[in-house]
């Protein structure tokens, strides 16, 4: 058979694919353009041009230190091979080697055999971004006051540092593996916050607090100061009337003047808020911030009669109530929420999941009026300040699978414990808001007296906060405030101890 019998061959076309690299080539290709990627992201200049007066492997050690020192090639990071970057630099291996041994006596680089060369891991330097000169809106900062501690305290009580009880590891661990099962969400989600949390955060306030709700007048809030912001921002006017409680809060204080408000700091006594002086006040504010459960920072409850009178002037006024319920898990008195009493509409109630779970979270809620919490939730879309919601997610699996009742009961029982502990070991009446809340009140004579005993506190390795802190005006009491939420049992024993040898006056 001659050659033309065995039929015609293929012509040969130019543009004809090249036959494709093997998955050996591949994988080589891969790792050399893996090796390279870091100089590339930190900026450094391949192929290498030498400078004047230089080697190819003077100027790559130069690129190579400036881009270690300036932290855009961190501690730890791998080094392409030598045969990568000669490649892709255009130097010789040699030169490329040469280099490296000098970063290495700099003490800029390890070598570890067999496994490349890494930038040496150590303290890096901060890199201080540049301030202008003579800006205007320099002036219009607030200075940021400067710890002058010689250390971190042995023991810090301050107010809302840490939870009433530590969530175990394992459960966290279970809820966000959960969480990461279900599907990225393409979007943000309901401003209002994921509807399995609104349903589970209404069933929570139902069970523990006695506060009926349904999830369409919940709103999730990334923590209470949130929750004010956002109620400041749907419902308050430049110019409008703001109620407070004096001492209070002061991040509602500065939400509420930021917004061009008229705060009217109304005094507390030993029943909580004076309703006598709210009812005296003329005009009526348009909202009153409150904290009935557990003041803050006094730590007294506001008694039930004054609880009925408020609602009621409340109605008859058009006066909306926020109720900031901070720690009203823990309350011992017996006494309900402004919110569970309410029955017309005068009271939005605000709530924390911090003190049960963790406050790193910053998971809150807001229970509000349907049309209230409807413009809330319009007010944080309009914004765009949506939360987290992988994090609502693994909250709303604590819930479910009734890791957050347990945690709640174990939290309850440890509070039970440090309140016992310091009745027990304190003198008595040395201490105020023991029924209540997650912080005392130790008060002071005076001014000078409340400072003496921070420093005493403070030289027994203990940090507190000062009552003197929280007034809008001229402090009226002094004391010490100290958050016993997290601390065990003993050390509360000590902390007493402490406590009893402080002088009644400076």
């Amino acid at each position: 058979m001659g050659p033309e019998a065995a039929g015609p061959r293929r012509a040969h076309h130019p543009d004809r694919q090249a036959p494709r690299p093997s998955g050996q080539a591949r994988r080589g290709r891969a790792r050399v353009e893996q090796g390279l990627e870091p100089l590339a992201a930190a900026g450094v200049p391949l192929p290498v041009v030498a400078r004047p007066g230089e080697t190819l492997s003077d100027t790559l050690v130069g690129l190579l230190a400036a881009a270690i020192g300036n932290g855009r090639l961190a501690p730890g990071t791998r080094l392409p091979s030598t045969r990568a970057l000669a490649a892709s630099a255009g130097v010789s291996r040699n030169a490329v080697l040469a280099a490296y041994a000098v970063l290495a006596e700099r003490g800029l680089v390890d070598g570890r055999h067999g496994s490349g060369s890494y930038v040496r891991a150590g303290e890096r330097r901060p890199h201080a971004r540049p301030v202008p000169d003579g800006a205007p809106w320099l002036g219009r900062l607030t200075p940021v006051p400067q710890s002058t501690g010689g250390g971190k305290p042995a023991l810090d009580l301050r107010l809302r540092t840490r939870p009433a009880a530590v969530l175990p590891a394992a459960s966290w661990r279970r809820a966000w593996r959960a969480a990461a099962h279900r599907r990225l969400a393409a979007g943000y989600g309901d401003p209002a916050g994921e509807r399995r949390l609104r349903a589970a955060l209404t069933d929570h306030l139902l069970s523990s607090r006695g506060v009926a709700a349904s999830p369409a007048d919940t709103v999730v809030t990334g923590g209470a100061a949130e929750a004010l912001g956002l109620l400041l921002g749907a419902v308050v006017r430049a110019g409008d009337r703001v109620a407070v409680e004096e001492p209070g809060y002061p991040p509602f204080l500065r939400m509420a003047r930021d917004r061009g408000a008229a705060v009217v700091p109304v005094p507390v006594d030993g029943e909580g808020l004076r309703v006598d002086l709210v009812r005296r006040l003329s005009p009526a504010p348009s909202v009153l911030l409150l904290t009935p459960a557990h003041q803050f920072p006094t730590a007294v409850p506001l008694s039930a009669a004054r609880r009925r009178e408020l609602l009621a002037w409340a109605r008859q006024k058009g006066v909306l109530l926020i109720e900031d319920d901070y720690g009203g898990e823990f309350d011992a008195t017996g006494l309900p929420p402004l919110a569970a009493l309410d029955r017309h509409g005068c009271v939005a109630y605000v709530g924390t999941l911090s003190r049960l779970l963790a406050p790193s979270l910053r998971v809150g809620c807001l229970v509000a009026p349907r049309p209230l919490a409807a413009a809330v939730a319009g007010l944080r879309g309009a914004t765009d300040a949506y939360l987290n919601l992988p994090v609502q997610q693994a909250v709303a699996e604590l819930f479910a699978t009734g890791e957050a009742t347990r945690q709640l009961r174990r939290a309850r029982r440890a509070v039970t414990a440090q309140r016992a502990a310091l009745r027990e070991r304190a003198r008595p009446g040395l201490l105020r808001g023991l029924d209540s809340g997650l912080h005392v009140l130790l008060p002071a004579p005076d001014a000078a007296t409340e400072a003496a005993h921070a420093d005493a506190l403070r030289g027994q390795g203990l940090i507190a906060d000062r009552l003197g802190a929280y007034w809008h005006g001229r402090p009226a009491a002094h004391g010490l405030l100290l958050d016993h939420a997290g601390v065990s049992p003993a050390e509360l024993a000590r902390v007493a101890e402490v406590l009893n040898r402080l002088p009644a006056r400076a």
